[in-house]
């Protein structure tokens, strides 16, 4: 409910200076993840915590949460550097910080952020050459190799092709079973599912028999590591159908900007750029406050927008 309530309240913003403050306020927090992900790598973690990842956690307390939110915070710098309305000063200091970015990614240990910030900057890239005439021409072949690349990276995290040996992981494997249980929730409970955040008292009941040889018998989870899913699990295909509904609408809202646009639009590319990080990490994660707010945030912004 607040998560909605949030979404609503921010497709009521009209003003260019408030879509700006959110942005510095998204800057602001990927610099204090920085700060903090480095002061931690060196020993001196002002936050107390017990961190059994050894990785880096930021503000997160979870390396996998912070290397998400690192790639959002990598493709927002990637489209300020690009974009010639942002005062030259600020561009060089996003061009600083860009490699305490990636040096924060890899301390994460997880290949979220690696994916998402090569995801956001190869469309903000794209963006960019498309919006010059002398590079227009190239923009489908840019394109072209850009699809080709994504399939082989797909192909990869699932334990085929060329660069099967990079992006494959148990974790993949893990994942999947995890998706299959939160599956059979919905389509078992299908008007209702199993109610929300309730995924973890159901999944030993719904999970496949392979589930109980990788991960293990003695293995559960709260969650099925897919937003999408989790949805489908928790409230069934009423819930599934609401989310998609919601998240069509923004794309839809989006695509139509940009067909109409050819100029680079930093502030939008923004926006929209970011949410598109936000759900590309959804597919392969959970429904973690700190990430969700922004995704929902930004989906409102690109409609107020």
């Amino acid at each position: 409910t607040s998560l909605i309530v949030i979404f609503l309240t921010s497709t009521l913003i009209s003003q260019h200076k408030n879509f700006q403050r959110v942005i510095n306020v998204l800057v602001i927090a990927g610099i204090v993840n920085v700060v903090l992900a480095l002061l931690a790598a060196s020993g001196n973690d002002p936050l107390t915590w017990d961190n059994p990842y050894n990785a880096v956690l930021g503000t997160f307390g979870n390396p996998n949460f912070i290397s998400a939110f690192m790639g959002m915070f990598f493709t927002l710098l990637m489209v300020q550097i690009f974009d010639d309305k942002v005062s030259t000063r600020l561009r060089l200091l996003f061009l600083g910080l860009l490699p305490f970015v990636a040096l924060t990614i890899y301390l994460s240990r997880s290949l979220q952020g690696i994916l998402i910030a090569v995801f956001g900057s190869a469309l903000a890239s794209y963006f960019f050459i498309r919006s010059k005439e002398k590079y227009a021409r190239a923009a489908p072949l840019y394109v072209g190799g850009f699809v080709t690349v994504g399939l082989l990276g797909v192909a990869g995290i699932l334990n085929k092709g060329p660069l099967a040996s990079i992006l494959y992981s148990n974790t993949v494997k893990f994942r999947s079973e995890y998706w299959k249980a939160g599956i059979n929730m919905g389509m078992e409970n299908p008007f209702t599912g199993v109610g929300i955040d309730s995924y973890g008292i159901y999944y030993r009941s719904f999970r496949e028999l392979s589930a109980t040889v990788s991960p293990g018998v003695g293995v559960s989870t709260d969650t099925a590591h897919n937003v999408y899913i989790d949805i489908f699990s928790g409230v069934g295909f009423p819930g599934l159908i609401a989310y998609l509904v919601i998240n069509g609408f923004v794309l839809f809202t989006a695509l139509k900007h940009l067909k109409k646009t050819k100029t680079f639009d930093g502030l939008f590319l923004t926006l929209f750029l970011g949410w598109v990080a936000y759900q590309l990490q959804s597919i392969a994660s959970i429904n973690q406050i700190g990430l969700a707010l922004w995704g929902w945030l930004l989906g409102g912004l690109i409609i107020a927008y």
